[in-house]
Formats: structure tokens, C-alpha cells, sequence
């Protein structure tokens, strides 16, 4: 059901899926390139409060990202938490010589929330989409050999971060967004969090429930970014080293570096409550 643009509504999409086994119908959506040569964008206004409802997350994160996107590179993951590089995401869909299926989670609470702005220079020459930002120093950071942790997040959580960092003057804490999702973006994040700040905790950090969201996807890949390209000389060889889920081996130290989850616990649903919600949050 697609418009004179191109775009396909999420829940369309889901809808002419489901007509078909769960298997067959996701076969069906990655094997027919030639239908995804416009462009597509599937746009996920997530539950009012800018995060996945259980029916997102069931639909999308499992049967597509943790199962197809990765290995099969037939479909691009984006979180865009700038106006700029919302915009860039769209033009590199249009100018790019090989297109690929674009889901965008863009919630609607990011349009009129002041501090999500961009200089009209991030729209200039010279200037594309970012997959990873780094980073935005302040006056106050200190050395990046002194950073306690980093935070990786994606998506609108980076502005409560970034205002509850301010607030508590933790400048020893430094906040890394992740804009695509898949591919992952491996040694673009490492630059970001590793190789810059090689002493510090990992945490990622998300606002949806630990069985919902993107920390299930995201985990196995922080672990396996954090093993190769934690040294630049590459990681030791770590096959009589076992780590638990969540850790990640550091060529640096006979114990494994931990890559920490921050959220909600697991819930089958929503609190359905604003206060408690924010409560949650805080």
C-alpha cells in the first residue's frame, strides 16, 4: 500500500507480513530486492512517550534485526536524534547507488523538544550522516584518560542523559549515540568508546523494559566490538576464556570488561502511568 513518495507506513508493512507464515513472509521482504528499488521508509511513532510497545518490539526487533539484518545486510536500522541527521539518513537513501530498505524510529516528542536542534552549518559541504556521534565536549569534561564511563545509547534517551549529566556535573561521564543500528556500526562506535576512552566502564543505556528495545540485539555486538578492537594491536586469543552474558573479553586484563545494561527490568507491558513512568526514569 504505498504512496505517490515511496513510504510505507510501519503498521502496513507488518499488516502484508502477517498474511504470510512468519518465515516466508520475512523470506519474502528481504529476497525481492527489485521491489525495494524506490526508496522506503517505514516511520514508528513507538507508544506516545517515544518508546516501543511490546507489539513493536515483537514485530520488528525479533523477527527482523536479531534474526536477518545483521547477516543477511538487506536492511538499514536508523535512529536519528537530530534534525540533521534525520535529514542526512533521507538523502543518503536517495542519492545512494545501492538502496536498501530503511526503517526509522523517530519519535514525535523529538519535533518540539528545544534541545534537538542543528546548526544550519550540520546541513552544509561536507557534511553526511553519522552512524556513531561521539561525544559533545563541554568546557568542564575532563581528560579522556580519566573518563569512570561511557554511555551508549540511541534514540531520545540521549537528551534526559545528557540534561541528568549537566544537572549532576558528572563530567567525568561522557554519552556516545549510536544512529544505526544495522548494519552495526563496529569500528565506528569503537573509535567512539574504546580506543578514546580505554579505561572506562561500558553501559548502554535505553528507556524500554531489559526484554524489549535494542539491548538484546545490540549485546552479542558490543561484546564482539569490545574483543577485537579494544587494543590496536586486536585482541588475544580468547577461546580458553569463557564469558558470561553481558561481559566482554579485554585483551588488557585476565578478567572480562563488562558491557553493562541500564533500564527497566523485564515487564510484559507498560506502567499506563505518566508519573510513574517519569518515576521510572529518574
Amino acid at each position: 500500500d504505498e504512496d505517490d513518495s515511496g513510504a510505507v507506513s510501519f503498521k502496513e508493512f507488518i499488516t502484508a507480513l502477517s498474511t504470510f507464515d512468519s518465515d516466508r513472509g520475512i523470506q519474502t521482504a528481504y529476497s525481492g530486492y527489485e521491489a525495494w528499488a524506490r526508496m522506503v521508509f517505514e516511520s514508528i511513532d513507538t507508544d506516545g512517550r517515544g518508546r516501543f510497545t511490546r507489539e513493536d518490539y515483537h514485530s520488528f526487533m525479533r523477527s527482523w534485526l536479531r534474526d536477518n539484518a545483521n547477516s543477511k545486510s538487506n536492511l538499514v536500522v536508523v535512529v536519528p536524534s537530530t534534525p540533521a541527521q534525520y535529514f542526512h539518513a533521507l538523502r543518503r537513501q536517495v542519492v545512494s547507488s545501492c538502496r536498501k530498505p530503511v526503517a526509522l524510529f523517530t519519535p514525535k516528542s523529538l519535533l518540539h523538544h528545544r534541545p534537538c536542534s542543528s546548526s544550519l552549518d550540520d546541513f552544509g559541504p561536507d557534511t553526511e550522516f553519522q552512524r556513531v556521534l561521539p561525544h559533545e565536549p563541554h568546557d568542564s569534561d575532563v581528560h579522556a584518560g580519566k573518563v569512570r564511563r561511557v554511555i551508549m545509547c540511541s534514540g531520545q534517551v540521549y537528551y534526559t542523559l545528557r540534561r541528568a549529566r549537566l544537572s549532576a556535573k558528572a563530567f567525568d561521564v561522557v554519552i556516545v549515540r549510536v544512529e544505526e543500528l544495522a548494519p552495526f556500526p563496529y569500528e565506528f562506535l569503537a573509535q567512539a568508546t574504546v580506543h578514546t576512552y580505554p579505561n572506562a566502564e561500558l553501559v548502554w543505556v535505553q528507556e524500554e523494559p531489559q526484554n524489549m528495545g535494542f539491548w538484546h540485539y545490540v549485546e552479542d555486538r558490543l561484546r564482539t566490538m569490545v574483543r577485537v578492537f579494544h587494543t590496536d594491536a586486536g585482541a588475544r586469543d580468547v577461546a580458553s576464556h569463557t564469558t558470561s552474558p553481558g561481559e566482554a573479553f579485554s585483551p588488557d586484563s585476565s578478567l572480562p570488561r563488562v558491557v553493562r545494561y541500564v533500564g527497566r527490568p523485564v515487564a510484559s507491558c507498560a506502567t499506563g502511568s505518566f508519573h510513574i513512568h517519569v518515576a521510572e526514569t529518574r
